[in-house]
């Protein structure tokens, strides 16, 4: 059952002050055909686990295949498909493990267009279902709280500029789905350009650096 009604959501306005990020596409098609969801630095999904506080950093939100868009009513667009997660695990502030996770995600849009420049609309993420295929935390999009966003398609004739973002509350298991522990809050993220392989290799390493010096700044409080 949807968790609303498409006419209603349809002509609501979900986030203000938010982050906005953008790619340039090949086709105004949802999900984007290049580009990634990231969040910013000091964006991080935090869960407390029998005292433990896990947390998910750098999360990275790509590699979207298997795509089906359909109609979910009047004005609205459900996009389901299949994509991959990177991010990495902190426990109690000590980097634990990168995971990669997979799953199934599907996306209602409301009232889409193109322009030039477009109209920003209306999204909201109604599942996300992640695992790592084996032993290892399980990540699934709240059931009871809602993922919304906001989209925008420009038409630069030939090419799209996509800009987009969500701020998504999300659920963490460690025993295989018997126990789901809630984010503390919702991350954001926007969608960006998708590093170059050498960029992104130089962008880790400056990553971790920080990372690093934030976790000895941590531990020294």
């Amino acid at each position: 059952m949807r968790r609303l009604l498409c006419s209603v959501i349809g002509g609501m306005t979900f986030v203000t002050g938010a982050a906005w990020g953008a790619a340039i596409t090949q086709t105004s098609n949802l999900p984007p055909d290049s580009g990634e969801y990231r969040t910013a630095a000091q964006v991080h999904a935090d869960y407390l686990v029998s005292g433990n506080t896990y947390e998910l950093d750098n999360i990275r939100h790509h590699f979207f295949i298997n795509i089906v868009n359909s109609s979910c009513g009047v004005g609205c667009e459900m996009d389901q498909f299949n994509s991959t997660v990177d991010a990495d695990l902190f426990i109690n502030n000590v980097f634990a493990q990168h995971i990669v996770m997979f799953g199934q995600v599907t996306v209602d849009v409301f009232n889409k267009n193109v322009g030039t420049p477009g109209t920003p609309f209306n999204t909201e993420m109604v599942q996300l279902d992640l695992s790592t295929g084996g032993p290892g935390p399980l990540v699934r999009e709240s059931p009871t709280l809602h993922s919304f966003g906001q989209t925008e398609i420009d038409n630069l004739g030939g090419t799209f500029r996509i800009t987009s973002f969500f701020d998504v509350f999300t659920d963490l298991s460690l025993d295989g789905g018997q126990n789901w522990f809630p984010s503390t809050s919702s991350s954001q993220v926007s969608l960006q350009e998708t590093p170059e392989p050498a960029t992104f290799v130089l962008t880790g390493l400056a990553l971790a650096g920080l990372g690093f010096l934030t976790r000895r700044r941590r531990a020294g409080r």
